[in-house]
């Protein structure tokens, strides 16, 4: 309600002296002082563009989650093709091969290390990369 009331227009506030009006009784009820109106309306534009930057992340972070979810499908979609195909042995040399061979992967594929993450340990020392499709680098299996 708060961020609601701080998107509304100088209208909104200007009517607080109106008995019925809502911004008259929020002032009667919460006993909101003339000093407090006056930093309200100060911090009301910097709040109505947090509440933008918000409401846009949110957004995106929407966004981000479909195309995640397309991606996993995508990806169990070619597994289950491949397994179809591949002998269970198979599928695992096939991912250890895409693995061991990502200069390769990103020369036929361009943009195929973008798909990869790189975590660190906790000690820095050592890093193991993982890609969107859950295989592990030779690091990592070492």
């Amino acid at each position: 309600m708060s961020l609601w009331t701080l998107g509304q227009n100088d209208k909104f506030f200007e009517d607080y002296k109106k008995r019925d009006s809502l911004s008259g009784i929020l002032v009667r009820e919460l006993g909101i002082t003339a000093q407090q109106g006056k930093q309200i309306m100060v911090h009301r534009k910097t709040i109505q563009k947090l509440s933008t930057n918000m409401q846009a992340s949110v957004a995106l972070l929407k966004n981000l989650k479909h195309l995640c979810l397309h991606k996993q499908q995508v990806f169990r979609d070619r597994m289950k093709k491949c397994q179809e195909i591949l002998t269970p042995l198979q599928v695992v040399k096939l991912l250890l091969w895409v693995d061991d061979n990502q200069e390769m992967m990103n020369s036929v594929c361009p943009g195929w290390y973008s798909e990869r993450i790189v975590a660190t340990k906790n000690n820095g020392n050592s890093k193991s990369a993982i890609n969107t499709e859950g295989s592990m680098s030779p690091n990592k299996r070492k």
